[in-house]
């Protein structure tokens, strides 16, 4: 097992950040932010050892949906994990939508959370 998995977290908003922060801190994660699709993106292009995505829909520069269309094109391995405000049903009927390895609804729930890491990272 990794000594750490890296999960980068594309969300602009500062409170939605720091309960990311709050929900995984002492878990055996490393947590990359970046407030944007584009940098999200350069993120995905340096470093290889991201395990798991988790992807803000409504960003600045870039959404989550164009963002998750590039990273897909780079790895079409890395799982991501779309979180919104929207309904889900407006992602799901979205062309890309196909794109997403599972879509979790804001606010987030620090236990579906949790089941969803888990079950993509194997452990």
């Amino acid at each position: 097992m990794k000594n750490k998995f890296v999960i980068l977290i594309a969300e602009d908003d500062r409170e939605s950040r720091l309960l990311f922060h709050l929900y995984l801190r002492n878990s055996n994660y490393e947590l990359i932010f970046m407030e944007n699709g584009l940098d999200a993106i350069e993120v995905v292009k340096s470093r290889s050892d991201i395990d798991i995505i988790l992807m803000d829909i409504k960003m600045p520069e870039m959404d989550g949906f164009k963002a998750t269309t590039i990273i897909k094109q780079i790895n079409p391995n890395i799982p991501i994990i779309v979180q919104t405000a929207f309904e889900i049903t407006h992602i799901k009927d979205h062309p890309d939508a196909h794109l997403f390895d599972e879509i979790i609804p804001k606010p987030i729930d620090k236990v579906q959370l949790d089941l969803l890491i888990k079950k993509y990272l194997k452990i």
